[in-house]
């Protein structure tokens, strides 16, 4: 309907005109979240900005290359795969990443206990892994006792793990836990030695000849 001054003069055509609806926009923004190595953990959350007119998105898929086990420590963007709902198409979408982070498992590498004789010389190498995952290994381990010298005293000495090395460490927060070697007497021989007096005389004995012995003792198993 058209209205005016002076329009009953004229013979009013019409040309139509075009209305564009243009997309509003969508911001869907994902959550952060971490996990630790070797567990696996498919990212979930999200947050949804901007629907109109009861639209809805029903379900977002979410990806991320630190989900699976084997991820190193480190830090992965979740990104979106494909989002469903209702009324999308009138959405431009944009999204915002979240990042998935790995942490470190932890690992523990105890020196096991051994014993030597006072006297021997033993250089610890027993020690036993726990917590190592995804065929991750420990080749090498540094073990220190005060006691491995041949003159360490008898009586215990601590045996100290160290400087851990193997294939996929960096992904362990490495905690050690020391051994026990413990240092035994050494066996000692006195034996007087023969001698002789003439009858009526006196002799006080002084010579005599004494023999140590020693050996080496360590338990057969080795535990890796």
């Amino acid at each position: 309907s058209v209205q005016g001054v002076g329009l009953t003069n004229y013979s009013i055509g019409y040309s139509n005109g075009t209305l564009s609806v243009n997309p509003a926009s969508l911001l869907i923004a994902l959550g952060s979240t971490n996990k630790v190595y070797g567990t696996t953990l498919n990212p979930t959350a999200y947050t949804v900005s901007g629907l109109l007119n009861a639209d809805s998105v029903t379900n977002v898929t979410l990806t991320s290359a630190g989900s699976v086990s084997n991820a190193p420590v480190g830090s992965y963007a979740i990104t979106v795969s494909l989002v469903e709902g209702a009324g999308l198409t009138n959405y431009d979408l944009g999204y915002s990443n979240g990042v998935l982070t790995v942490d470190l498992a932890g690992l523990v590498i105890t020196a096991l206990d051994t014993n030597k004789v006072y006297g021997a010389t033993l250089n610890p190498t027993e020690y036993a892994v726990s917590g190592l995952l995804n065929g991750d290994s420990v080749t090498n381990l540094t073990l220190f006792s005060t006691g491995s010298v041949s003159n360490a005293p008898a009586g215990t000495h601590p045996i100290i793990a160290s400087a851990a090395q193997g294939s996929g460490l960096t992904n362990y927060n490495i905690g050690y836990s020391n051994g026990v070697l413990t240092v035994g007497n050494a066996t000692l021989v006195i034996t007087p030695a023969n001698t002789d007096k003439v009858y009526g005389t006196t002799l006080s004995p002084t010579e005599y000849r004494s023999e140590e012995h020693t050996s080496e003792l360590q338990s057969p198993y080795v535990i890796s």
